[in-house]
């Protein structure tokens, strides 16, 4: 694999649960040690994640820049942290919230940040077959447009994004078609959705 031209590079753990204040440093511990192994083989760029979920809701992980900091591995040189953006940053919202405190976190670290997912996205809470209580997307509320594109691909620029990747570029049927770039047809032909020109859009403005 890093052989290929393909491949840019590595992503170590992808987005890690964290449940109390002391994991912060583990996870940074984790980071470096696999930063370490992985460069013995590469020079490729590797990608270490936020953590899941981000909630600013009171509780014992203690959220802050400067602990979601602490994850980043001792050795820096082309690593980058990778962020999930799923609505418009606005100011004073969750979304807004969480892209400052993640953007302040990497400028801590002293890493770029590479936006790893991005779509507009709205979820609610519903109980499954085991009665516990989960998260589903509602694909009628969850409706990329023009201007959401827009906004949210200059908001990256403007903050200075090392990167970014649309999600979800499937040629999979999924129940919120924003997701998908292509579709395929019956005959196996691929073909681009409006999505796809609305994001190209968004990146060439």
């Amino acid at each position: 694999m890093d052989n290929r031209k393909s491949t840019l590079g590595y992503e170590i753990l992808n987005e890690p649960q964290i449940h109390s204040s002391d994991e912060w440093l583990k996870i940074g511990k984790y980071n470096s040690f696999m930063t370490n192994q992985i460069r013995k083989i590469t020079d490729k760029t590797i990608v270490y994640s936020m953590n899941v979920p981000i909630s600013f809701k009171p509780n014992s992980v203690d959220l802050t820049a400067q602990n979601l900091a602490k994850m980043a591995p001792t050795n820096k040189k082309n690593v980058v942290f990778k962020i999930s953006v799923y609505g418009m940053p606005v100011p004073n919202t969750y979304h807004g919230d969480k892209l400052n405190i993640l953007t302040e976190a990497g400028r801590i670290a002293g890493v770029p940040m590479y936006v790893g997912e991005w779509n507009e996205v709205s979820r609610e809470e519903k109980l499954n077959e085991n009665g516990n209580m989960i998260f589903h997307i509602d694909a009628v509320k969850s409706n990329l447009n023009q201007m959401k594109a827009d906004k949210l691909v200059g908001e990256f620029k403007k903050i200075g994004v090392w990167g970014m990747a649309f999600w979800n570029w499937n040629y999979i049927s999924h129940p919120a078609p924003n997701f998908n770039l292509i579709k395929v047809t019956g005959d196996g032909h691929i073909q681009t959705t409006k999505y796809f020109k609305i994001v190209e859009r968004a990146i060439s403005s």
